[in-house]
């Protein structure tokens, strides 16, 4: 499975059967997923996505191409957890993080910074990799206390999550 930075406000996690792009708004040229996440229900323009079937804006239990997607409403936006190749996925922006109410258990979490990150909620996630990308991507990087690595793109495999937490920050 790829996490790729596509833009600085959107990602791409492409997996063995699925490919989907997070808030492609300000997307530049042509991409291929099989759907668009947003995190909130305000129109986007996915003509430029081609083979995308859906946009998933909210909550809800979704499947697409043998995915598994959780959608989670907090704070008028929703956050994801994705289940991919044998690895769950945790997408959302950092001020839908507030609310233990949505908070699960993840290997990867990939975080929108567009906010302070609450690290205490972070943590109860419980990931092995947490991906920040966004406006305060580099400030809420620094608050996990660990030595940050800087990448475009993140390649993983369920018998290759580190042991120990790993901070990414896509810039």
């Amino acid at each position: 499975m790829d996490i790729a930075l596509v833009s600085p406000n959107s990602i791409k996690i492409k997996g063995k059967v699925a490919s989907f792009l997070v808030e492609p708004r300000d997307m530049k040229g042509k991409a291929q997923a099989d759907a668009v996440i947003t995190f909130d229900s305000s129109p986007i323009d996915i003509s430029s996505i081609e083979g995308a079937r859906v946009v998933l804006s909210g909550a809800g239990d979704y499947e697409i191409g043998g995915v598994k997607l959780i959608g989670l409403k907090n704070n008028e936006a929703a956050l994801y957890y994705i289940n991919m190749d044998n690895i769950v996925i945790m997408v959302g922006k950092a001020s839908s993080l507030q609310n233990k109410e949505v908070v699960r258990d993840a290997d990867v979490a990939v975080v929108f910074s567009d906010a302070a990150v609450d690290s205490s909620l972070l943590a109860t996630i419980n990931p092995r990799t947490v991906i920040f990308y966004g406006p305060q991507a580099q400030e809420n990087s620094k608050l996990l206390g660990k030595e940050v690595t800087t990448a475009t793109k993140y390649s993983i495999t369920k018998d290759k999550l580190p042991a120990e937490l790993e901070a990414i920050l896509f810039s």
